[in-house]
């Protein structure tokens, strides 16, 4: 059945003798707007209407789409907050036959209209005298403390749906979303306003822990801001309070998290660093406010800058981790004391008396000293020059800065060491250069797929279609070309080999944070590395060093997408901005802004012809076509909110990824669905097609794993992996069935044919954030979380453990 939309409502509510068969409203009036129209409030899920009738003003909500068993769940809700009497909730009716709209009947739900203003209307009209903010503040609380001892989640705790009264008074109206006991197993009907809802919520995680992150952000929103109202002008955008979706999407890229651990009330302080740490885990792992606030609130210690890590950044003291006050040196040591995770194994070591340790004794010259001179002399051996020569020269290093005597033996030993370790190194770079352009004393083979009638790419404007045409014969070297408008690409014919242990061949910190993601160009010149620094590298894997470092960019940046026109790539940022840039020195060429709320970061098709965005309604995607004139189509019908989307490597297909778990594979030129897949209960947090757009593999969150077939939808294979939040990429060239992935510092090489089955196991020093296969499958690329990137090559007895690439 399809429901009326808003408009429908509003056309018919103008004559309510007509609409209404209940008599306090078919002879209502309906408050207008000053041009005579009927007034609404719309939502996602339904419009309310004011009428006023029978000596009563009531609120009349109408639903423009329909909740599986909607009347029994009013039912059920109407019994349930009968027996708990609150104050702050309001009376309502589930009028199955409510209103007329185009000869059909529609069920509304009637309430007492509530004379009060939405909470940040409230806020604002408080903002010049703060201890009111404060009183509402500490009556949020125990709202809040009320529904948790009667069982009730309220499920879309934000601005609009919480009203204060003339009085002060707080009133909760919209109960589409509740859960009370009587829902239990069921999914939930709705995912809540952005601005307030945990990123990682679900449908399935529906019960009465639904309200507990969203009530300690407003309760947190409320004490921040009476302590400092001027945060009022700087972070409200008319749609929340001070928090946005992409605050709590992505916190180390929020200006709003650091300006509250500056806070003058030591308890904003506290509450933001438990906030901060609840958004790294699942939302049914928040304690309720109360709990937080008398339990937990007075043991956290506040870091001089918040450090976004999967341990947590506050624990409750035991007898091993409690440190009295005044005991501990800074605020630093006692706030390591306290953490849980990798950081609980740092030791504060103390003397006897009490002061700190003494400073290192002369004899550790002589260690690294005498050190870096053995480890010179291991430099000398041909396959040991790159590794033992750095080695050498850092040791001779350590030797110079220890304290001791200037001039002695040691340390003129590793000033010999740090000489005999530069020539190795040297050396070393002059064989790499030779393996890369010879491969037995013959230039390296290449193969070239392109596209006829290359064009240059504009600075501004759309990008061309695509051709369809058919490649003409393959020319032997393409020469190296700013911007061109081709079908991909130059690549070396490398006959793979099985595969066998990895190592690190070289390594590049281009960022100061965490890496975000990596991209390779799709000519296979360069590699790309994003951080949520602000910051973009650039890796030439030709001359195999780094070509450019772009920093101080407009918001962090979150996604890459190599584009097949070769050396270009798009950007996505934190506020949802396109750009495209030429890796031929760093130009950036256009952008596009998209909608920075949306729950669902866009989409770029390789070709760069197609752009996918979520819709309006969270069961719905939008595609914009790059075409002349530019287009865009809706489609709908999905099965519940979109979590996320990605493009097939021919751009011809995407898959849609939903928050239940289901797959859609669908055709990019119409929308039309051709595969429907599903992981039930995996909460999919990743999905990547093969390097030829074969497979497909979907990662859970706590690392389930299935492969399928996408022409067939047929399920290759499924396992668990033992790793937590995985990030994947496959191996490119013949090991098309093959793919790694990594969480933490452990690394999983694992085939897909006959069945997923994991090869090899690696182990990274640092923790892996990001991944990329190299071009010509002979290793990949690993994104860490100091901001270093690790190229590591499958070894090869040919090639020695070089990489190679060719020149395209």
């Amino acid at each position: 059945m399809k429901w009326p939309n808003h408009a429908d409502y509003a056309e018919a509510v103008q004559n309510p003798e007509l609409c209404f068969e209940l008599p306090e409203l078919h002879t209502g009036q309906v408050a207008t707007t000053p041009l005579g129209l009927p007034r609404a409030l719309s939502g996602n899920f339904a419009t309310v209407y004011e009428i006023a009738g029978g000596g009563q003003t009531f609120a009349v909500r109408c639903f423009v789409r329909q909740v599986t068993n909607q009347q029994d769940r009013y039912a059920a809700l109407e019994r349930h907050l009968a027996e708990c009497d609150l104050p702050f909730m309001v009376p309502f009716e589930f009028v199955p036959r409510g209103i007329r709209v185009h000869e059909r009947w529609f069920p509304v739900v009637k309430m007492d209209w509530v004379s009060g203003a939405p909470l940040h209307t409230y806020v604002e009209q408080q903002l010049t005298t703060p201890e009111k903010l404060a009183w509402l503040a500490a009556d949020w609380r125990e709202m809040m403390a009320e529904l948790k001892r009667h069982r009730i989640g309220h499920g879309d705790l934000q601005h609009g749906n919480v009203l204060v009264t003339a009085d002060g008074e707080l009133r909760l109206v919209d109960y589409d979303g509740m859960y009370v006991p009587l829902f239990a197993r069921e999914r939930s009907p709705e995912l809540g306003h952005a601005n307030f809802q945990h990123p990682r919520r679900a449908a399935d995680f529906y019960d009465e822990r639904l309200d507990h992150f969203p009530e300690l952000l407003i309760y947190l929103s409320l004490r921040a801001l009476a302590a400092e109202p001027a945060l009022w002008s700087e972070f409200f955008n008319g749609d929340n309070l001070i928090a946005t979706a992409v605050d709590l999407r992505v916190p180390q890229c929020s200006s709003l998290w650091p300006r509250l651990l500056k806070s003058p009330d030591d308890d904003v302080r506290r509450l933001t660093v438990m906030l901060v740490d609840f958004l790294e885990k699942n939302p049914s792992d928040v304690p309720c406010l109360e709990t937080l606030l008398s339990e937990h609130l007075q043991q956290v210690v506040v870091p001089e800058r918040l450090e976004f890590a999967s341990a947590p950044l506050y624990a409750k003291a035991t007898e091993s981790t409690f440190v009295p006050s005044g005991e501990a040196d800074t605020e630093v040591e006692a706030f390591a004391r306290r953490l849980e995770g990798p950081l609980a194994a740092m030791s504060i070591e103390r003397t006897a008396s009490g002061s700190r340790p003494a400073p290192p004794q002369p004899r550790f010259v002589d260690v690294f000293g005498w050190s870096a001179l053995v480890t010179a002399m291991i430099a000398l051996v041909p396959p040991l020059r790159s590794v033992a020569g750095f080695a050498a020269i850092g040791l001779s290093l350590l030797a110079w800065l220890m304290p001791g005597r200037l001039w002695q033996r040691a340390r003129v030993a590793a000033s010999l060491a740090a000489v005999i370790g530069m020539l190795s190194v040297f050396l070393a770079q002059n064989v790499r250069v030779a393996a890369r352009l010879q491969n037995s004393g013959a230039p390296l083979p290449l193969q070239v797929e392109t596209v006829e009638n290359p064009t240059q790419f504009a600075t501004a404007g759309p990008i061309a279609p695509s051709t369809e045409a058919s490649p003409p014969a393959a020319i032997p070297i393409l020469k190296p070309a700013p911007f061109v408008q081709a079908q991909p690409v130059s690549r070396p014919l490398i006959e793979p080999v099985k595969l066998a242990a990895a190592e690190i061949v070289q390594r590049w910190k281009p960022h100061s944070e965490t890496v975000s993601a990596l991209a390779f160009s799709a000519d296979g010149r360069y590699l790309v590395s994003s951080s949520s620094d602000r910051s973009m590298g650039v890796w030439s894997l030709v001359r195999n060093q780094p070509t450019l470092t772009l920093t101080n960019l407009g918001e962090p940046i979150i996604a890459l997408t190599s584009l097949t026109t070769l050396g270009i790539v798009t950007t996505l940022d934190a506020m949802h901005q396109l750009q495209w840039w030429s890796l031929d020195g760093g130009v950036p060429m256009k952008s596009h802004s998209l909608d920075p709320d949306s729950l669902v970061p866009p989409a770029i098709s390789p070709n760069g012809q197609v752009i996918v965005l979520g819709g309006k309604d969270r069961r719905q995607i939008v595609l914009h076509y790059n075409t002349a004139p530019p287009s865009s189509a809706v489609f709908g019908g999905l099965s519940s909110w979109v979590k996320l989307v990605r493009f097939a490597p021919d751009s011809h297909r995407f898959a849609v990824v939903c928050h239940d778990d289901s797959i859609s594979l669908r055709q990019t030129a119409s929308g039309a669905v051709l595969q429907a897949l599903s992981f039930p209960d995996a909460t999919i947090a990743e999905l990547e097609f093969s390097n030829d757009g074969s497979q497909l593999l979907a990662l859970g969150e706590q690392g389930q794993a299935r492969v399928w077939a996408s022409s067939t939808g047929a399920a290759v294979g499924e396992t668990r992996l033992p790793l937590n939040r995985p990030v994947a990429s496959w191996l490119r060239g013949k090991r098309g069935n093959t793919f790694v992935a990594a969480a933490g510092h452990r690394i999983l090489l694992l085939a897909t044919a006959p069945a997923i089955a994991v090869e090899k196991e690696l182990h990274s020093d640092l923790p892996v954030t990001a991944l990329a296969s190299l071009p010509d499958g002979s290793g990949f690329v690993t994104g860490l979380k100091s901001g270093e990137i690790a190229i590591w090559q499958f070894n090869r007895p040919d090639a020695g453990g070089i990489v190679q690439f060719a020149r395209p």
